[in-house]
């Protein structure tokens, strides 16, 4: 994900080789958030590895939450922005030699690092808090005697990428052995994406809708090697598949400049009005098995 790429909706043969800083800094700015968010789970969430267990905080939730709505998303957005970019300008056989050094084979090596290491610190912490005898030797005896990983634990969004790209590609190579194009869709995609309050109505609305299908009051995960809830890959899906077509469409990305500050604030009300908490406050009644965060 280092080439540079184009801020311009110029044809590919008159991309000038400038990078979107931007972008840079979104995928930092996602890294240094995912920090937060596993923080976060030790002070809300009894079943966590590093549980502290002397201070809880439940309203932890509310941060960690709206981390990970908008940090998965995303995520996969610029997965598919940097496949179409590596599909175009390498050709399909290197972008998959890429995809298989940059995700497969890095998911592999260390889903067998982290699991042992997960399950010892997991264990080591649980028999403390249970004033258990030699917490130490306890993990230690786990860690060695750890099975082959039972799911994808912490890795599980490497996981779906690699549904996600494979789906994709074989799509894309399809599509161009049939000799289709969207032009329409495409130009559609390109005016919405130039237009901030487009790109919030369109994509706000989409995934409004889909949360309220399938009843989402959060994004859920699937950490089994079988997913069993494949509306997820589904939905990683389309914003993967929106990434890849948003480098096709040649938007100009220096839109995105204008009223950003503006749309971090619509996504931060938003964001709050999922709170029960929230909702009390400005008097809306929320039933107690619809406590903690609302789908919309």
């Amino acid at each position: 994900m280092d080439e540079a790429v184009s801020t311009t909706g110029s044809p590919p043969e008159q991309h000038a080789s400038t990078r979107i800083h931007g972008l840079d800094a979104l995928r930092g700015v996602l890294m240094m958030l995912g920090i937060v968010l596993h923080v976060g789970l030790a002070y809300q969430w009894p079943e966590w590895a590093f549980l502290d267990w002397t201070v809880q905080a439940d309203k932890m939730s509310f941060v960690s939450d709206s981390i990970h709505m908008f940090r998965m998303p995303a995520f996969f957005f610029l997965s598919g922005f940097f496949g179409g970019l590596l599909w175009e300008r390498r050709g399909a056989r290197a972008m998959l030699k890429n995809r298989v050094a940059r995700i497969v084979l890095p998911f592999f090596a260390f889903i067998l690092i982290v699991t042992p290491l997960d399950m010892f610190a997991n264990h080591f912490g649980r028999h403390i808090k249970a004033q258990g005898e030699s917490p130490l030797q306890y993990a230690l005896n786990v860690f060695l005697h750890v099975p082959f990983p039972h799911n994808t634990i912490h890795l599980w969004f490497l996981y779906h990428l690699i549904y996600v790209t494979g789906f994709t590609v074989l799509l894309v190579y399809w599509l161009k052995r049939l000799g289709w194009t969207w032009p329409g869709f495409i130009s559609m995609v390109r005016r919405v994406m130039e237009s901030p309050w487009l790109f919030a109505g369109v994509l706000g609305g989409i995934n409004f809708l889909w949360c309220g299908v399938f009843e989402w009051g959060h994004i859920p995960t699937d950490v089994e090697w079988i997913p069993r809830t494949p509306e997820i890959i589904v939905y990683y899906f389309g914003w993967y598949g929106l990434g890849w077509v948003l480098f096709v469409s040649r938007a100009a990305m220096e839109r995105f400049h204008h009223g950003a500050w503006t749309f971090v604030g619509v996504g931060a009300v938003a964001t709050a009005l999922r709170n029960e908490d929230v909702l009390r406050s400005l008097g809306i009644p929320i039933s107690p098995e619809e406590g903690g965060m609302m789908w919309w």
